[in-house]
């Protein structure tokens, strides 16, 4: 029963941070220079998970602790992996703002 308590927060903790790879998305896409507001973001909504997930455990018929581990490394292995992915969208978006703005000044200049 404890690993099926495990699974079900494991399982959550990647919904969790799939939701917040979603919204940080959004927000970079805006504003790129939203690198650190994304990490305040990703650190309050597995807050909020967290907590969650310790006050809904007992309600359960699976172990809290368990819960718990499950809910811990679910939502670690998802936020690694979606901050390595939004630096990808900020460096690519940078790379490409910069291409603009080389190639208006270039047409300042010849024009």
């Amino acid at each position: 029963m404890n690993l099926l308590g495990f699974m079900v927060a494991f399982l959550s903790g990647l919904v969790i941070g799939l939701i917040d790879y979603r919204i940080s998305c959004c927000f970079i896409r805006k504003k790129p220079d939203f690198m650190v507001g994304a990490n305040i973001i990703h650190q309050f909504i597995a807050l909020i998970f967290l907590i969650a997930v310790y006050f809904i455990a007992p309600l359960t018929p699976f172990s809290r602790i368990a819960m718990l581990f499950g809910a811990v490394i679910g939502i670690t292995v998802m936020i690694v992996f979606t901050t390595l992915r939004l630096l990808k969208i900020s460096s690519k978006i940078d790379s490409d703002t910069n291409e603009s703005n080389t190639r208006q000044k270039e047409e300042d200049k010849n024009g």
